[in-house]
């Protein structure tokens, strides 16, 4: 939980942790109501934004258009910090 100010990350930090990140973990939900997780390649652009490729025959793909909200994580066990 970051309380303080020393826990804060400004956006060039941010920006620069998340581009070192290649691979991460998207999570959603699918029509029935199941969790999805899998690992994807990402980009990050200046603005923050969460960048990654998909194919339309992938569950990925329809469970995204039709749900928008996902989650990533970023960060784990290689990094000691996860966002």
């Amino acid at each position: 939980m970051m309380d303080g100010a020393e826990d804060a990350v400004d956006q060039v930090e941010l920006h620069s942790f998340v581009a070192q990140q290649r691979h991460r973990v998207l999570s959603g939900i699918s029509g029935e109501g199941i969790p999805r997780s899998a690992l994807v390649g990402i980009a990050v652009t200046s603005g923050l934004e969460i960048v990654f490729d998909t194919v339309k025959c992938w569950r990925k793909y329809p469970n995204l258009i039709a749900r928008t909200r996902c989650s990533f994580v970023v960060g784990g066990l290689e990094s000691n910090r996860a966002i």
